[in-house]
Parts: structure tokens; C-alpha cells; sequence
């Protein structure tokens, strides 16, 4: 066995869409080539192959020359992500992998079982966050046997506050990308300068992403509209009967506008008949409160 480079955009685009199981939005090559930006990402696809010259299995890297590390194809915004390759070649990609190198929120699973299988590189794996979700068939596809999760005070509070925001007589409307400048200068409002938004390069990568799950018509944008002004903007995605929360921002000073928008969009991820709703990954302290199913993600770190 031996690892070769790839480098050329053309081959490295044949390579993924062989190797990726495609099973969640970020396997997707339209989807990641999204957040490519040929002036500051440099691929760098890793490949296995035997000795007869046939690959059995694939790493795909970029260098971001922004950051100055390498990472996974697509960068740090695709989540819950795996290694296409058996996890007992680990140790011959590693030799090879570049560096500094971080490979952000790999799978559970899959990093739990290279930690059991090479214990000595657990200190490698730096890092572990959430990622939040419903698995819908766990609670029937039933919004009221969800809520029943919550202790009864909680369940009294929430239908109380979401009665109480029926009072403002909102409006919300399922579209895709008609107030998208609305969702930007909404979140930009909420969170002020820590608003990813506030940064050229993300915004241009949300805008491209944005534009190919509408292509793909895999977008459902949430609009709530008050007293005639957009108050809210939030976006999600849909494929392959996992329904994402992306990215959105409302006005905070209207009172259980965000309890609204998530009950929103959890009834349209049943209507839609998902098996499961992303919240991806880190909480500020409101998904907790939700309580949503919760798995680890690991990262992975190799500084030289």
C-alpha cells in the first residue's frame, strides 16, 4: 500500500463523487465546492493504493493559505464528517498527512475507533464538541410526543410563550432566498461584531452555499414577518430525510420570536417526513434547553 497526492480541481472533483458515500449534505461535491475559493484553498487529496495501482481509499485535504493549515475539502463548516478509508491504514496516512493540519468534527464513531485501535494517538485528538439533533422516528414524527420530553412546567411554559407571540399576529412564509439580505442584517443586528457575517470570506461562502441548495432545491428559508417588517430569517436544508438548521438571525427584542422559528421548524422537518433534524454542532445554551439528542464530534490535530 501507498499514498499518493492529488492536486488537480478536475481529478480531485472524480475522486469524491466516487468515494463519497453521499449520505448527508457535507458528502455532497456541489455542496463543499461551494466554500472553495481557488485564490485561497490549495487541494491536496490524499489516495491509497495497492500494488497493483487500484485506490481503496481517499483523504481529501485543501491548504488554506488564509489560515496557513491544512483541513478537510470544504473546510471548517461541513460537520459529523468520516475518513473514506479503512481505519486500519490510519497509521500510513498519518505519516503522510501535511502539516499543520486540523480536520475538523470527525464522526463518533469512526474517531472513537481509531482512538481504541491506536490508543497512543488519543492526545491527537484535541478537541470534542456536540452535535445537536431529533431523531424523529424516536418520537413518531409527533411534535407532541417531542415536546413530552420536557418536564410539565417546561412543556406549560413553551405553549404559553408561543401563545403569547400569536398576540403580535406574525406571518411566516416558507420561501428560499427572497429575504436572504434580511437573514444577514438580522444576524449582523443580533450578534454585532462576533456575527460571522461581519467577515468577507464567510459571507461570500454562506452566499455560495446558499445559492447551490437552492439550486439543488434542498433550501427552505422561514420568514416571519410583524407588523409588515421581516423580523426573522432563518434558512435550512433538506436531503435525503435529514433536515439542517443552517443559519438565520431575528430581532431579539421581540419576546419568543426564537421559541417560535425553531417549533417552526421542527413541525416542517415532520411535514416533511425527516428522520432526523441537525442543529449541527455548539451550543450557546438554548439547545440544551430544547433537549435534543446529543452526540460527540472529535478533532483532530497534527501541528508537525
Amino acid at each position: 500500500m501507498q499514498i499518493k497526492t492529488i492536486t488537480n480541481i478536475t481529478q480531485c472533483k472524480k475522486l469524491w463523487k466516487e468515494f463519497s458515500p453521499k449520505k448527508n449534505i457535507w458528502g455532497l461535491w456541489d455542496i463543499v465546492y461551494s466554500f472553495y475559493n481557488r485564490r485561497i484553498h490549495k487541494p491536496l487529496f490524499l489516495i491509497l493504493e495497492d500494488d497493483k495501482g487500484k485506490i481503496e481509499g481517499l483523504l481529501p485535504l485543501w491548504f488554506d493559505k488564509e489560515g496557513g493549515w491544512y483541513t478537510l475539502f470544504g473546510g471548517s463548516y461541513p460537520e459529523n464528517r468520516r475518513l473514506w478509508f479503512d481505519i486500519k491504514h490510519f497509521k500510513l496516512f498519518l505519516e503522510k498527512l501535511p502539516t499543520p493540519l486540523v480536520l475538523y468534527d470527525i464522526n463518533n464513531k469512526q474517531s472513537e475507533d481509531i482512538i481504541k485501535k491506536y490508543p497512543e494517538l488519543e492526545p491527537m485528538f484535541t478537541e470534542t464538541d456536540y452535535r445537536y439533533f431529533i431523531n424523529l422516528k424516536e418520537v413518531d414524527h409527533s411534535f407532541e410526543k417531542y415536546v413530552s420530553r420536557f418536564n410539565k412546567k417546561h412543556r406549560k411554559n413553551l405553549r404559553n410563550d408561543l401563545k403569547k407571540i400569536e398576540q403580535t399576529g406574525y406571518k411566516i412564509v416558507w420561501e428560499t432566498t427572497e429575504h436572504i439580505k434580511d437573514m444577514i442584517r438580522l444576524n449582523i443586528e443580533r450578534f454585532g461584531e462576533e456575527s460571522d457575517f461581519k467577515d468577507k470570506t464567510i459571507l461570500k461562502e454562506m452566499k455560495n452555499f446558499i445559492k447551490i441548495l437552492n439550486k439543488k432545491k434542498m433550501l427552505f428559508t422561514s420568514t416571519v414577518i410583524i407588523d409588515n417588517k421581516t423580523e426573522c430569517v432563518e434558512i435550512a436544508a433538506f436531503y435525503n430525510k435529514k433536515y439542517y438548521v443552517i443559519n438565520g438571525g431575528y430581532n431579539k427584542n421581540i419576546p419568543n420570536l426564537g421559541k417560535l422559528i425553531v417549533s417552526e421548524h421542527i413541525k416542517k422537518a415532520i411535514e416533511l417526513k425527516a428522520d432526523e433534524i441537525d442543529f449541527l454542532i455548539g451550543d450557546s445554551g438554548w439547545k440544551k434547553l430544547w433537549k435534543f439528542d446529543k452526540e460527540q464530534c472529535y478533532t483532530f490535530e497534527k501541528e508537525k
